[in-house]
């Protein structure tokens, strides 16, 4: 029953949104339709193509680190079952997560299952701090262009305090490590399972920055796709907007953080004085071309309700060795 209230509340949100966001930005949708009619074919196939490299670097990365911790994973499977969980993600409810099906597929033959988890939780910590760590990069280079001056300093003061709060939060682990939150539990097992791995973390960095640049050409893609070059939105400007998006879409509680990653992407194009209309169809443009590059999980959609009753087994055996482990 929370489960689904939990949905319903995000689908107000997100429709919410879209109604603010046509008012409040004052958004001509034809406008915006036209755009998305004149796209170019070329560059939003190099777009799908840019995100679709994303899901090969994250799995070899989460690869090296299910290996690490002796799982007998081949690196065909783990691109199997990265572009699962990233259907999952992109079309199956929410309570339906795509990392919750790769700790269940990592872990179901020796009911692993909370090192199995501790292999996803660190993916995605590599991915978090590689994303923020972006941040201090695209504000050096919007100090030396002239772009830097169409951005207000209250935003690019925001940025720098959220890369800071990243800064101090690692710099805090011993601290806030013991507390008795479920989540914070398992970073802790994840970091104890992996302190002897600093070589092979290495390659984990280099793969996250990988992901992230192919990300970056996204994108750029996407713009293209709509006829804006790099003088109109600079490479480098992405490295803010990117983790500025994400983080609008996890704190604001939207579906699939429809509605805010769109608001944000308007926000932040505009002091480069793109159109709202515009701004909205590139937004659009870099969510369908997700959606396309997560096809090839479909296959997940077949093994939904078998898995969902498993994954909430995994979660009492998760629960359970965590215990042990206090």
């Amino acid at each position: 029953m929370n489960k689904k209230l939990a949905i319903i509340i995000k689908l107000v949100v997100s429709i919410l949104l879209v109604v603010i966001l046509i008012k409040v930005a004052d958004l001509d949708l034809q406008k915006t339709f036209i755009a998305i009619k004149e796209t170019d074919i070329k560059w939003f196939i190099a777009c799908t193509l840019m995100l679709t490299a994303t899901t090969f670097t994250n799995a070899y990365r989460w690869w090296i680190l299910a290996r690490l911790l002796n799982y007998e994973l081949t690196f065909f499977k783990a691109i199997r079952m990265y572009f699962e969980a990233m259907f999952a993600n992109n079309f199956l409810p929410s309570n339906f997560g795509g990392d919750a099906i790769r700790a269940y597929d990592l872990g179901r033959n020796d009911k692993t299952w909370l090192r199995a988890a501790s292999t996803i939780l660190t993916e995605r910590f590599f991915g978090f701090v590689m994303m923020f760590c972006m941040i201090p990069v695209g504000l050096v280079f919007m100090h030396f262009s002239p772009i830097g001056e169409q951005v207000p300093n209250e935003v690019k003061l925001a940025l720098l305090v959220t890369f800071a709060g990243l800064v101090i939060a690692l710099a805090s682990y011993q601290l806030w490590s013991k507390i008795p939150w479920n989540i914070v539990q398992k970073f802790n097992y994840a970091v104890h399972e992996y302190t002897r791995c600093t070589k092979s973390l290495k390659q984990v960095a280099f793969w996250t920055f990988m992901t992230h640049m192919f990300l970056l050409a996204g994108n750029v893609c996407s713009a293209y796709a709509l006829g804006v070059s790099l003088d109109q939105i600079p490479a480098w400007y992405w490295l803010i907007m990117t983790p500025a998006a994400t983080l609008i879409s996890f704190v604001v509680p939207a579906v699939k953080g429809v509605g805010a990653k769109e608001a944000s992407y308007i926000y932040f194009l505009g002091y480069l004085g793109i159109t709202s209309d515009k701004g909205l169809a590139i937004g659009f443009i870099a969510f369908v071309a997700t959606l396309i590059a997560s096809l090839p999980g479909i296959t997940i959609a077949f093994k939904k309700m078998k898995i969902n009753k498993v994954i909430e087994e995994e979660k009492q055996h998760e629960a359970e060795e965590l215990k042990k482990v206090k």
